[in-house]
């Protein structure tokens, strides 16, 4: 049964992907939990890239880049919202009006739309998007299990 509908940055997704990072016992066990249908996440398509993206730079493997896209594509619990000319201009409204990057301002125009609860690494991310969505990190989603 789904218990929270998330937006989770790719931060947490990459974290999840490599056990050198110190969230990583955390944001695997969140990404586990989004496979088995404990979390509905609501992400922009730029997810997707970055973190295929950053396990191919970081690895080096076209095989292990595309496996992880093929996971995430799958997980039924894991929804990625098209780019269209709405969200974009929202998107694009949310960055100048509180300074993000574009692809952190397309994360966060997806968590306001869904009314999700924002999970990022990102401190930058997650100190401008107080107020304008519910942030939590990745361990006190854990102990809610």
């Amino acid at each position: 049964m789904v218990n929270s509908v998330l937006t989770v940055d790719s931060s947490v997704f990459i974290a999840a992907l490599r056990p050198t990072e110190p969230s990583h016992i955390h944001c695997r066990r969140l990404f586990e939990q989004v496979i088995e249908g404990r979390f509905e996440v609501f992400v922009p398509y730029s997810v997707l890239v970055e973190v295929v993206a950053a396990v191919f730079r970081r690895t080096g493997s076209r095989t292990f880049a595309h496996t992880v896209q093929t996971q995430l594509l799958k997980a039924s619990s894991l929804h990625f919202v098209d780019l269209v000319k709405s969200r974009a201009c929202q998107a694009s409204e949310l960055a100048t009006k509180v300074g993000l990057r574009g692809m952190d301002a397309l994360v966060l125009q997806v968590a306001h739309e869904m009314d999700a609860v924002l999970v990022t690494l990102d401190e930058e991310l997650a100190e401008t998007a107080k107020g304008l969505v519910s942030i939590r990190p990745v361990s006190s989603l854990m102990k809610s299990s």
